[in-house]
């Protein structure tokens, strides 16, 4: 398997892609859309199924400045619940689209239930809304395309290896 810097190699050359067609679509909103959701594909990686931690609490603590260390560690527990549910490099954690959906139900679901708790029915068209609108659309395209790439480079080191 590419260990994280090369995962996140390759999702930042997919954002560099993704980039340069801005300039040259008639509505720049998506490829921007498409752009975020892929580099989120660095931080929402799909081997956050590790317990020890992954290449995302690195770029979390790079990332974080003065507070650095404390948001890795906070990102590490906050996601370890989901790595001993998810064994490492399970269809759950890796396959695109699936596992995309299920890590940002896991990220999303304490604030949402605490949301819709405290604005009851206008939470929740609130909440239909954003899933609905066009960012978020295009956002969870390049977050599955970024996972997609993790996918196939895990797949294709795997078959080398085995030659």
């Amino acid at each position: 398997m590419p260990n994280g810097r090369t995962h996140t190699n390759i999702t930042l050359t997919a954002c560099l892609l993704t980039s340069i067609a801005i300039p040259f679509v008639p509505d720049p909103s998506i490829p921007i859309s498409i752009f975020a959701g892929c580099f989120t594909g660095i931080f929402l990686t799909p081997d956050l199924d590790v317990e020890e931690g992954s290449i995302s609490m690195y770029h979390v603590r790079r990332f974080g400045g003065n507070a650095g260390n404390l948001l890795s560690t906070l990102w590490l527990y906050y996601w370890l619940p989901y790595a001993k549910l998810i064994p490492h490099r399970d269809w759950r954690s890796h396959f695109p689209i699936i596992s995309t959906i299920i890590r940002l139900l896991y990220l999303f679901c304490v604030p949402l239930i605490l949301y819709l708790v405290i604005n009851e029915q206008d939470g929740m068209n609130q909440i239909h809304s954003i899933l609905t609108s066009k960012f978020f659309i295009f956002f969870f395209i390049g977050l599955c395309f970024s996972d997609t790439l993790h996918y196939v480079a895990d797949r294709t080191i795997s078959r080398l290896r085995s030659l």
